[in-house]
C-alpha cells in the first residue's frame, strides 16, 4: 500500500484530527502491523499514541527554516488549491484550507515544539533531521543502526521537481478553468 493510501485509510476511519487528547482519530492498529514505517500527515498527529503502542520505535522529526517552509507551503495553495483529502487535513491541522501565513506558521512551530517536548524524556527515540541543511544518510542510518546505502540520499520534491509532476500540471490546468471556492 502506498504511503498516501495508508494515510487516507487511517484518516477515513477517524473523526478528524482535532486538539483533543486522543487527537480526535480512531486508530486502525492493524494498518501499523502491516508496515515498517509511516510518514507525513495524519501520522505526525498521532506520534504520542504510536510511542505508547511501540515503546521501542524510533521517530524522525524533519525540521526546516520556518520561512522556507512557509514559502514552499504557500506554493501548494498557489498551484490551484488542494484536493478534498488534503483540504480536510489542512482544516484539521491549520484551522484553514487556504493559506493563512500566521495560522500556518503557528501550527508549524507548535507541532515542532510539541514533538520535542514529548520526546525530551526519551533519549534515543527522536532524531531531528534538516535535509535542506544537508542532513543525509549518515545521521539517519546511525539512528536506525543501518548501513549507509551507496546511492545518493533522495532529495525529492523540490519546487522545480514538484512542478514536473502530473498532479501539479493537472491542478494548474484546472485552476485556469474552474472558479475558486472559498
Amino acid at each position: 500500500m502506498a504511503r498516501h493510501q495508508a494515510c487516507l485509510s487511517l484518516y477515513r476511519r477517524g473523526r478528524g484530527l482535532g486538539e483533543e487528547g486522543d487527537n480526535g482519530i480512531e486508530i486502525d492498529w492493524a494498518l501499523f502491523e502491516r508496515h515498517d514505517a509511516f510518514a507525513d500527515t495524519p501520522i505526525a498527529r498521532i506520534y504520542p499514541q504510536l510511542a505508547v503502542r511501540y515503546p521501542d520505535a524510533r521517530f524522525i522529526l524533519t525540521v526546516r527554516d520556518p520561512e522556507r517552509w512557509l514559502t514552499s507551503f504557500a506554493d501548494q495553495f498557489a498551484t490551484g488549491g488542494l484536493d478534498p483529502f488534503s483540504a480536510r487535513l489542512h482544516r484539521d491541522l491549520y484551522g484553514t484550507d487556504s493559506f493563512d501565513r500566521e495560522r500556518c506558521l503557528s501550527a508549524f512551530q507548535r507541532h515542532t515544539d510539541q514533538v520535542r517536548t514529548h520526546f525530551a524524556a526519551c533519549p534515543g527515540a527522536l532524531l531531528e533531521m534538516d535535509i535542506g541543511a544537508g542532513d543525509d544518510w549518515g545521521p539517519l542510518c546511525r539512528f536506525l543502526n543501518l548501513r549507509e546505502p551507496k546511492q545518493p540520499f533522495p532529495r525529492r520534491f523540490s519546487k522545480s521537481e514538484r512542478r514536473e509532476t502530473l498532479g501539479y500540471r493537472l491542478r494548474q490546468a484546472l485552476s485556469r478553468r474552474l472558479p475558486r471556492r472559498h
